[in-house]
């Protein structure tokens, strides 16, 4: 399938339009400081992880993140931020310093991209077909 015939799909663009808000939410989950802030973010790419299932046609396993991860899980992580008063800004104990960050950051990108080498490698041109 070329490019130009990907984007030609109604689905494809929604797929799109689902995938990309998903993606910066759970970017916001791991880069935001404010603990109630990370996880409204993780309701919002649970919400369209949920939305993507149900567009592929997985009905239940959608309505199951939304009912048991957005509905459950979620209040009981806001019940215990309230409950614990816990600090909701940085704490300097658990802050690393940039020597630290740069070689994680840059082990996390290696790892990434063996990862998606080898998944790309194993599976190579294979192709999921509709219906």
């Amino acid at each position: 399938m070329t490019v130009s015939a990907w984007f030609s799909e109604l689905a494809n663009w929604v797929f799109l339009v689902l995938a990309a808000p998903t993606l910066a939410a759970a970017w916001g989950v791991v880069t935001s400081r404010n603990v109630v802030r990370a996880v409204l973010f993780l309701v919002v790419a649970l919400a369209g992880t949920a939305a993507m299932f149900i567009m592929l046609g997985a009905e239940f396993v959608g309505w199951t993140v939304v009912l048991v991860y957005i509905g459950a899980v979620i209040i009981l992580f806001l019940i215990g931020i309230m409950i614990t008063r816990a600090p909701l800004g940085t704490n300097a104990e658990l802050s690393h310093p940039a020597p630290v960050k740069v070689p994680a950051a840059l082990l996390s990108a290696v790892l990434f991209v063996v990862t998606t080498w080898a998944v790309g490698d194993a599976f190579g041109g294979a192709v999921i077909e509709a219906g």
